[in-house]
């Protein structure tokens, strides 16, 4: 898609009405770094009023696009990102493509949430005066 993303209904905070739902358990299928990234980001996008009940699936593709990225950098810092041919050619790791890969849909997955700087930006989005207020209390 060119230009800039359009604001998906419902994601402002001005008309978000779901802001107190929570995110089930990461679904079981998710790799242990990806479901350790939901249970994060699950409480980020609460506190910032972007959790939705429709969005589950697409929230278990962003972890799990996290989760290949660090399973792929992990492979490529023990492998390096080339390897040799028998005819003595040297050529880019599969992993590395594979970790770019997950790295593009992990970006464009986290601008569609409204979680990089510039999309909170454009939506406006600031986190929810609960979440200020009992950080307040804690830094009290």
């Amino acid at each position: 898609m060119r230009g800039r993303y359009k604001a998906p209904s419902g994601t402002k905070l001005e008309q978000a009405t779901l802001n107190d739902y929570e995110l089930p358990e990461s679904p079981s299928w998710l790799s242990i770094e990806a479901a350790e990234h939901w249970k994060y980001m699950s409480i980020e996008m609460r506190r910032m009023g972007l959790t939705s009940s429709i969005d589950v699936g697409a929230f278990a593709q962003l972890c799990q696009a996290w989760g290949e990225y660090l399973l792929m950098e992990q492979v490529i810092k023990t492998t390096g990102y080339v390897v040799q041919s028998q005819q003595g050619g040297w050529y880019q790791r599969p992993e590395v493509g594979i970790r770019n890969k997950a790295w593009e849909r992990y970006n464009k997955l986290c601008h569609q949430f409204g979680i990089t700087p510039l999309a909170r930006e454009r939506l406006s989005i600031k986190p929810s005066t609960a979440a200020n207020e009992l950080e307040d209390f804690i830094n009290e």
